[in-house]
């Protein structure tokens, strides 16, 4: 019974990495759009 709560909290914490990778992606498209313009 614990072995399962551990493995629940685990996917938990992955689908907070996935939201973060995706905005760090996102700040990074706007950075190179920035970057189009100064150029």
């Amino acid at each position: 019974m614990l072995n399962p709560k551990k493995k629940k909290k685990k996917k938990k914490k992955k689908k907070k990495k996935k939201k973060q990778f995706f905005e760090k992606k996102k700040k990074k498209k706007k950075k190179k759009k920035k970057k189009k313009k100064k150029i």
